[in-house]
């Protein structure tokens, strides 16, 4: 991982061991197992290509390839659960050629969880004090995967301030409020008014595993060498990730499902987020506004609330049926939340609704 160490921090948040330091810093499943598909390459660009496009040589993602069947099928080949992606391309929340394929593969391999990064977008261009609507990225936009937008962390002694936008923005620690949203998330909708994000997390200051081949230095180094501090939606994700393989470990554990669909893994996690109560001091702003919104979707993961969820997977109806279920609501439960999941057929990028 020669140049941002970016794919070895993402790794290291969902399944580091915490082998560099006693133990101490690990990801959020330190018994999982990683399948990586490098997509980041050195590329030296002809002059042509310089000249026309103004490209220049270094690393990119020119390893990913035209059609993003070829990495999900090789996952799925594997026997991969969850698929994690810090990376897109920023589109506003357009439904693009990515989008669609992804789409096609989560139904494809309907028990692998596809996630994806929301973009780090987000921008206070009217001046208003809140971050602004549509900046979501692709293949986040997409129907059937888990896109997840960054929460501020609870590291209150980096006091850097965002220093862009307008107050109360401007003046915002970027890790003191675990209630708001990073002011860097990528917003929703998407262009045919869609929900997203689906989910966030925490996105700023992370910890993580340092790539010992790069020299970036990412938001921050830490006593420990062997690792560094990142943000961005990037680092939401895969802690969302880990949060799902756990997730995965009790269904087959302790509930006897072994395979469980992505859509029912995607309903848990979204209907069991917790509704965060705001951001930069105002209750109405950004993830103050009552959950789901474009700034935090469902709300924030919390794996105590999605492992004590009921769940039916798996059942259908065709045209004209009908099907009953019979819940036991307790009289000392605060409130009851009911999420109908399933993986939709991919969309064009022509369609004016997807």
């Amino acid at each position: 991982d020669l140049d941002s160490g970016h794919g070895t921090h993402v790794a290291g948040s969902v399944l580091g061991d915490g082998t560099q330091s006693s133990g101490v810093i690990k990801g959020l499943a330190p018994e999982a197992r990683l399948y990586m598909q490098a997509t980041e390459v050195y590329t030296d660009w002809t002059t042509y290509a310089q000249n026309t496009y103004g490209l220049t040589d270094g690393y990119s993602l020119t390893g990913i390839p035209a059609d993003l069947a070829d990495l999900y099928d090789q996952a799925a080949a594997n026997g991969s659960n969850i698929h994690t992606n810090s990376w897109g391309s920023s589109v506003n929340g357009q439904y693009t050629t990515s989008s669609m394929q992804s789409d096609y593969s989560a139904r494809n391999h309907t028990g692998m969880l596809i996630l994806f990064a929301a973009s780090n977008d987000g921008v206070d261009a009217n001046g208003d004090g809140e971050i602004d609507h549509d900046s979501l990225g692709a293949p986040g936009s997409a129907k059937n995967v888990l896109t997840v937008g960054a929460s501020e962390n609870n590291r209150p002694s980096i006091n850097y301030i965002w220093g862009t936008g307008s107050n109360p923005i401007y003046n915002d620690l970027r890790s003191n409020n675990t209630e708001g949203m990073a002011a860097f998330s990528s917003r929703g909708p998407t262009d045919d008014n869609r929900q997203k994000p689906d989910v966030s997390a925490p996105g700023t200051d992370i910890l993580s595993t340092r790539s010992r081949s790069a020299s970036g230095t990412g938001w921050g180094t830490h006593t420990n060498t062997d690792y560094l501090y990142m943000g961005g939606t990037s680092m939401a994700t895969p802690l969302t990730a880990g949060a799902a393989a756990l997730l995965y470990q009790h269904m087959a554990v302790n509930l006897n499902n072994s395979n469980p669909s992505s859509a029912l893994m995607k309903g848990i996690i979204v209907t069991s987020a917790r509704d965060m109560t705001g951001q930069y001091g105002s209750a109405t702003n950004g993830a103050g506004e009552p959950a789901p919104n474009y700034h935090e979707g469902w709300g924030l993961v919390d794996m105590d609330r999605a492992v004590n969820t009921s769940w039916i997977d798996g059942d259908s109806v065709n045209t004209g049926d009908s099907l009953g279920w019979r819940f036991t609501v307790p009289n000392s439960a605060p409130d009851l939340k009911i999420m109908l999941s399933w993986t939709d057929p991919a969309s064009t990028t022509a369609a004016a609704t997807n």
